[in-house]
């Protein structure tokens, strides 16, 4: 599998930015090697139990809002634990490459993503080939030719996956369903092993039943006695269960889509156009959270510094990503987020001009200004 550290920058990349690109390269090297098992073994167990208590804390209360309340934060702590096990597939939570396996491994099971499947997707395919259409599996535009020619039922899909809501729906259907949990055979040939997929996905899919059935016996175990089993167990397993699984989904979607997409990021059709620079450093966007909800994120919006060192753990990503910012000013798009801000990107980034590098409506009209000129 290609590892994004060993993959040679093309020269016409980096000038005339070698000089500066080569300076946050060797920084971030240095911030790759404070890797610690003593912190990412805390950052495991510490968010692995407060993914427990919020679980059974659903179990503890009569109150069916406060349920939903509760099953809510849970889909958001497997959230961050997710982001940590994301850490470990890098390789960037510990400096120990089996004790990041297991606890990456561990990590992805509330979210239930295979180990194995992730890896693949998001190491050797999202940072190999970012913002690359047909390679990069993330939320790469149709051209207004392909939009056209797609079967209505296929177009309606793609207006409402530029919603909201369909950001969500597309993570869940094309990215966890189509990638991680049912890849087609060529995909999944491309992993470590077919046997270690099957391993992993078998784990995730015993996780999942394990919380279903769980779900549903406390449940029926703890209604009031005027109400039926079946209906406990059943709004058991959708406030303890499908809810979280959605309310992570939710928060995945959102993360990766405003990560690389936005009015002044471009996307490729062409890998001869298509550089290190231009996607790590210019289409990566850094999106600026308060601090508490940046800590709630695990630093995974100091996004920049992450794409161009995928080894630079989490706890260290701030300092480095402050690095970048300093060294590659010119080229590092920061954002301060707002919801009119992802309101903004949905409307204006629906389909693309590869040619003049401009997003379009859907109607094809540019809705800002050709990137087709870069400075290099």
């Amino acid at each position: 599998m290609t590892d994004l550290l060993d993959t040679p920058i093309p020269p016409f990349a980096m000038a005339p930015r070698e000089d500066r690109l080569r300076e946050v390269r060797q920084g971030l090297s240095m911030a790759a090697t404070e890797r610690s098992v003593a912190i990412g073994v805390s950052l495991v167990v510490g968010v692995g139990i407060l993914y427990l208590a919020t679980w059974a804390a659903i179990f503890l209360t009569d109150s069916w809002l406060l349920k939903a309340v509760l099953g809510y934060v849970n889909g958001v702590v497997i959230g961050m634990l997710f982001l940590i096990g994301h850490d470990a597939c890098h390789q960037s939570l510990t400096p120990v490459g089996w004790l990041n396996r297991l606890l990456g491994r561990i990590a992805f099971l509330p979210a239930l993503h295979p180990y194995s499947a992730w890896e693949l997707s998001h190491n050797g395919l999202h940072h190999s080939f970012t913002n690359l259409k047909g390679r990069d599996p993330g939320y790469a535009p149709f051209s207004k030719e392909e939009f056209d020619r797609l079967p209505t039922w296929r177009r309606g899909l793609e207006r409402l996956y530029r919603t909201w809501v369909g950001l969500a729906l597309f993570y869940l259907v094309e990215n966890w369903l189509k990638l991680e949990m049912l890849p087609k055979p060529g995909h999944r040939a491309r992993m470590r092993g077919d046997r270690l997929y099957a391993i992993d996905r078998a784990c995730v899919l015993i996780f999942a039943a394990t919380v279903i059935t769980a779900s549903a016996w406390i449940g029926a175990m703890i209604r009031p006695e005027e109400q039926s089993a079946w209906l406990a167990g059943a709004g058991h397993v959708a406030l303890a269960w499908l809810l979280p699984f959605l309310i992570w989904n939710g928060f995945i979607s959102f993360i990766t889509f405003q990560q690389h997409t936005h009015p002044q990021v471009r996307w490729f059709d062409n890998e001869d156009e298509w550089s290190f620079y231009e996607t790590q450093v210019r289409g990566t966007v850094h999106i600026e959270f308060p601090g508490w909800l940046r800590l709630l994120l695990h630093n995974i919006n100091e996004h920049t510094a992450h794409h161009i060192n995928p080894r630079v753990p989490l706890y260290e990503l701030k300092q480095a990503q402050d690095e970048v910012r300093r060294i590659l000013e010119d080229d590092v798009i920061v954002l301060m987020w707002t919801p009119s801000m992802t309101r903004d990107t949905l409307r204006r980034c629906k389909l693309y001009d590869y040619r003049n590098h401009q997003w379009l409506d859907f109607a094809g009209r540019p809705t800002g200004t050709s990137m087709r000129i870069a400075e290099n």
